[in-house]
């Protein structure tokens, strides 16, 4: 991932705990609750070092620290390696779900790698403030959660996202 591709996002300050959780000084102050965050990137020696993040261990302390758990650290000694290193987000995912930014994503088309094109998004619901983009493809409804996992690329110019879904998501719709 280049750094030109990205945002700072935060810089690890300290661990918390002994299971590897990390605290983190948010770069910007604003709430942060509607982004999903799953995937971050870590600058070490100059390069952006991807890392999944355990799915719900984004927590809040208030809009400027927040604990975060790394998939796969698993201890406060590896923790403690991270320490004084900037986070990083892909700016096309944070773009992608800014709440003020939902809206203007009706009508853009979905292209998925293994099921071909999609259709084009009908409307957006949220349920649990989990966004859920409806896609009518011969005239069946087919509901895709709006989760950066599964976005591919944004083509904000030609209005098409390319995602990747997992198999047994578009049969779950049948």
């Amino acid at each position: 991932m280049k750094k030109k591709e990205c945002f700072l996002f935060a810089k690890i300050t300290k661990t918390h705990g002994i299971k590897g959780n990390l605290i983190l000084l948010l770069e910007e102050e604003r709430n942060w609750d509607d982004i999903d965050i799953n995937l971050i990137f870590i600058e070490i020696e100059s390069f952006l070092v991807p890392f999944f993040v355990k799915k719900n261990s984004f927590l809040l302390k208030n809009n400027s620290k927040a604990i975060l758990k790394i998939e796969d650290i698993n201890s406060e000694e590896e923790a403690k390696e991270l320490i004084n290193n900037s986070v990083f987000l892909r700016k096309d995912h944070f773009e992608f779900f800014e709440e003020t930014d939902f809206d203007t994503r009706i009508n853009f088309l979905i292209i998925d790698e293994n099921f071909g094109v999609l259709g084009d998004i009908q409307n957006i619901f949220e349920y649990s403030k989990n966004k859920i983009f409806q896609v009518i493809k011969n005239n069946k409804e087919i509901l895709i959660p709006a989760n950066d996992v599964f976005f591919k690329k944004i083509d904000k110019k030609n209005k098409i996202i390319y995602t990747s879904l997992p198999e047994g998501l578009i049969e779950l719709n049948n």
